[in-house]
């Protein structure tokens, strides 16, 4: 029950980022590889067959005003396979520092955290007073916590490319003797304004009256 909480209060806290940022600055779609690994370890495994993909659309908000030395925050839904392993849904929200040079080239660093959803992709059993049973397709709660650091570059105003290098923690994804599962993540993230999805203002065209006599 308690650990329930926890995981409400993580999807809580994801919706609750969603409503605080009111004015976004971006709308991002990202592409990436992933590995089950430590931190940093098994770097080049991340391009070499089989590829372990996920994906992701969010949000991206600016907290203060200063183009050089920026506090974003990001919001992000997404899905990853990883085939005979599981499935993921994670939602996710994260803060973090950009520094942005006057030739567009920038720096950044997130930390952050969420909801993990895990469908495992095999038949599983438990059991129960002396019977096994299958367990629930429907997969399980989990917790999450990442940190990425990336390099990308700035188009135009809330427009970017961006490479990264991120660690994720799954948890707990077998709680008996597997509490952490530690993922290395390569990300290639795209990022459009967010004034490009709203719908434009209709303007009337000035209509010419003729003036009765």
């Amino acid at each position: 029950m308690r650990r329930n909480r926890i995981y409400l209060l993580a999807v809580l806290s994801f919706f609750n980022s969603v409503v605080m940022a009111q004015q976004w600055r971006s709308v991002t779609i990202e592409a990436s590889m992933m590995q089950y690994a430590l931190p940093v370890s098994k770097l080049a495994g991340l391009f070499v067959a089989p590829v372990h993909f996920k994906g992701s659309v969010g949000l991206a908000y600016q907290w203060n005003k200063n183009n050089t030395h920026q506090l974003l925050q990001n919001a992000s839904m997404g899905f990853g396979y990883h085939r005979f392993v599981q499935c993921i849904v994670p939602l996710n929200t994260e803060c973090g520092y950009r520094y942005q040079s006057a030739k567009k080239l920038f720096f950044n660093i997130f930390v952050g955290g969420g909801y993990l959803h895990s469908i495992p992709l095999n038949t599983r059993y438990v059991l129960n007073n002396g019977v096994y049973e299958k367990t629930n397709k429907l997969g399980k709660p989990q917790g999450m916590v990442n940190a990425r650091m990336g390099i990308g570059f700035l188009f135009k105003e809330n427009a970017f490319i961006e490479i990264s290098y991120e660690n994720l923690l799954q948890t707990p994804f077998i709680k008996s003797y597997v509490p952490l599962l530690p993922y290395n993540i390569f990300n290639l993230r795209y990022a459009l304004p967010f004034d490009t999805f709203k719908p434009k203002a209709k303007t009337r065209k000035p209509t010419s009256i003729t003036p009765a006599f």
